[in-house]
């Protein structure tokens, strides 16, 4: 029998692969004929007639709400979490489903709703180290957060070809109706079958449910283990400072590769639209099996050396190689090798949820990683709007001059530089944390084992239950 927590598992998962697809939609929609490109010709097929202005206004307005979720999160930890991503559900679901109606009503009207979107949906990740830390048992919280970032870049790429195949078939409004079906059930099935404690489930089995009722006795335990956490006690820890500046640097890599390396693909190597929608797929789906893959290996790294340098040499080596990666891009002659390289780059960027960045906070403190991830990830999603800034400062050239496209190389190579330096940046921001407060940087000690032959001790309950089970050390 699958154990009823797995429900939670995929759920909050399953949110996080759903949003991410969901953001897929404007793009697509207003390439399917919502926007008329020429709106001077009434018989262009597109529905209304927008300024650039107003798209952008509509496209990058979910990521303005987004990166608030420092806020949400907050918020959703004092008000009750379960709760409030219950709430950021049906929210979703009903703006997805009159965004339709929105827009012909009234475009700026639409535009403020989905940045009230991407607000309660800074829940979604957040909520997923809140469902490690509440459902999971022993060493699975770890897995569960490798998990929420496969489904993550899987959205990202699945997103853009299902939102693109409905705007073409059916009409760009189904696009959004069925997003909003989709939240919609979901939302149903997290009230009926997702309790807020894990005690309550229904039709879970008396052997699981009783190692729920062991673990909730030992975290009674626990004075320090509140899951709540004052804004004084939350900027009192240090090492958030220097992960809110890895953060910004690691998604500045990131939303380079997905959103502005093809255009240099496509400058470079005079590549077209349809090789570079399968360069975006094929990125994601490179993320998503490198996240699993990551989440696979670090129990064998875990045992082989202690877990202080196993988490510090997976959030520094990784970073270097796609520093490295973004260094020799601009001197490769061939589309094959660059690809090469950025499929690398993929792979070091899936360790960010599976020992790196991710992982390393939950498992510092369990019960407050849902609200220390809301503050850096929600800071370095501001990295989503920098970085297209700072590419068209680089490489903006005059069309007029002679000698265009030399410039218009030498230029794209100094962004690929630059890239290489924040990779720096983000190493030195690790051991800036590690040397600013050393005491900080220990595995909880809800995750790990008071000695060796505690940890080879697999102790039962007369029910049969599992109380602990094998995992790594604390440093």
């Amino acid at each position: 029998m699958i154990p009823y927590r797995y429900i939670s598992f995929f759920l909050s998962t399953f949110f996080i692969f759903h949003d991410s697809a969901s953001r897929a939609i404007p793009p697509l929609a207003m390439i399917g004929g919502m926007v008329k490109k020429n709106c001077s010709d009434p018989l262009d097929h597109g529905d209304f007639c927008w300024s650039d202005q107003l798209q952008a206004n509509f496209l990058g307005v979910f990521y303005y709400g987004y990166c608030l979720q420092m806020l949400s999160t907050y918020l959703a930890a004092r008000a009750g979490f379960n709760t409030c991503v219950r709430l950021a559900l049906f929210v979703c679901a009903v703006i997805q489903l009159t965004t339709p109606i929105m827009i012909s009503f009234s475009p700026v009207l639409a535009i403020v709703v989905q940045g009230c979107r991407g607000f309660v949906s800074g829940l979604f990740i957040t909520m997923n180290f809140e469902c490690a830390r509440k459902w999971g048992l022993n060493n699975e919280g770890k897995f569960v957060i490798s998990f929420c970032g496969m489904m993550n870049y899987f959205g990202t790429g699945a997103g853009p070809f299902i939102a693109g195949l409905l705007a073409e078939s059916v009409g760009w409004v189904y696009a959004y109706y069925l997003s909003g079906g989709v939240f919609l059930v979901v939302f149903l099935i997290q009230c009926a079958l997702v309790p807020d404690d894990p005690v309550d489930a229904r039709f879970m089995s008396s052997k699981e449910r009783g190692m729920f009722v062991e673990k909730k006795q030992r975290e009674d335990l626990e004075p320090a283990n509140k899951t709540t956490i004052s804004l004084k006690s939350l900027f009192q820890r240090r090492f958030l400072y220097c992960f809110s500046i890895y953060q910004i640097c690691r998604n500045f890599l990131y939303y380079s590769v997905l959103t502005m390396l093809p255009f240099y693909l496509n400058e470079m190597f005079g590549k077209d639209t349809e090789f570079l929608a399968f360069y975006s797929l094929a990125m994601c789906l490179s993320l998503a099996f490198s996240a699993f893959i990551w989440g696979s290996i670090l129990p064998c790294v875990d045992q082989r050396m202690s877990w202080f340098k196993s988490r510090i040499f997976i959030l520094t080596v990784p970073m270097i190689i796609r520093g490295a990666c973004f260094a020799v891009i601009p001197f490769i002659k061939s589309i094959e090798g660059c690809i090469a390289l950025l499929v690398l780059h993929n792979v070091m960027e899936a360790t960010v949820y599976s020992g790196g960045l991710m992982t390393v906070s939950f498992e510092l403190d369990p019960a407050h990683s849902k609200v220390v991830v809301g503050v850096h990830n929600g800071v370095g999603q501001t990295a989503g709007f920098i970085a297209p800034l700072v590419s068209a400062a680089f490489t903006s050239v005059d069309e007029t001059r002679p000698d265009y496209w030399e410039v218009r190389g030498r230029r794209w190579r100094n962004f690929l530089l630059l890239n290489s330096g924040v990779a720096t940046v983000a190493v030195a921001s690790v051991f800036v944390a590690v040397a600013w407060r050393r005491s900080e940087w220990r595995k909880h000690p809800s995750l790990c084992f008071e000695s060796k032959e505690e940890e080879d001790k697999v102790k039962e309950t007369e029910n049969g239950i599992v109380i602990k089970n094998v995992a790594a050390g604390c440093c």
